[in-house]
């Protein structure tokens, strides 16, 4: 059994797996530009439901949850 880019190629769940890995490393390299702004910066009301303006909706401190998962992509592809 090879571990070639054929190999993964033709596996489902290991295709699956590098395209979702691909995205992420994408996610956090663009971070910047697809949330800009300081991740810890309070941004609207605490508890606030999902909405075109806080996409996964705000913490508990009114910080943007999305804004939070683009910058964590980051750091933790920056350490692994």
């Amino acid at each position: 059994m090879g571990f070639g880019l054929r190999s993964v190629l033709s596996q489902k769940k290991a295709l699956a797996g590098l395209v979702i890995i691909i995205a992420l490393w994408l996610m956090a390299l663009f971070a910047p530009v697809i949330a800009p702004g300081e991740p810890g910066a309070r941004v609207g009301r605490s508890h606030q439901p999902p909405s075109i303006e806080h996409v996964m909706g705000t913490t508990k401190m009114g910080r943007d949850v999305y804004r939070q998962f683009v910058w964590g992509a980051r750091s933790s592809l920056s350490v692994g």
